[in-house]
C-alpha cells in the first residue's frame, strides 16, 4: 500500500512538466520546502536520541534529570511539529491523493525512498 503511495507521488511530481512555469515553480518551492523539512526533522531525531540517552544514562546513575527532562520534551515537541509539517506538505504537494496518515507512513516507513524521490525532482 505505501509502495503504491510513493508511486502516486512520484507520478504527481513528474507531472509538473505538463504545467505551466508558474506552477512549477510553485512546485519547486513546495519541494524544496519539504527536503528543508526533512533534513531538519532528521536532525531533531538525532538531538532527541541523544537526550533520551543522556536522561537514560543520568537515571540510572540517581543524577537528577529534571532539566534533561525539560530539553526532551522541547526537543520532542520540535520534532514533532516538523514530522507533521512534512507529512502536510506531502499531502498538499499531491493535492490530497496521498492523505495525512500515509503521508506519515511515507516519512516513518519508507523515508529512503521518499528522500531519493525528493533529490531526483529537485
Amino acid at each position: 500500500m505505501v509502495f503504491c503511495e510513493i508511486f502516486r507521488l512520484d507520478y504527481v511530481l513528474v507531472q509538473w512538466y505538463d504545467i505551466t512555469i508558474t506552477k512549477q515553480k510553485q512546485i519547486t518551492k513546495e519541494i524544496n520546502i519539504m527536503k528543508e523539512l526533512l533534513r531538519k526533522l532528521e536532525a531533531a531525531e538525532q538531538k532527541t536520541s541523544k537526550l533520551e540517552l543522556k536522561l537514560d544514562e543520568n537515571f540510572e546513575k540517581g543524577i537528577d534529570t529534571e532539566k534533561i527532562e525539560k530539553l526532551f520534551d522541547e526537543a520532542y515537541k520540535k520534532e514533532f511539529e516538523l514530522y507533521i509539517g512534512l507529512a502536510k506538505k506531502i499531502e498538499k504537494i499531491s493535492n490530497g491523493k496521498i492523505n495525512f496518515d500515509t503521508a506519515k507512513k511515507l516519512i516513518t516507513e519508507r523515508r529512503s525512498e521518499l528522500k531519493e524521490l525528493l533529490q531526483k525532482i529537485a
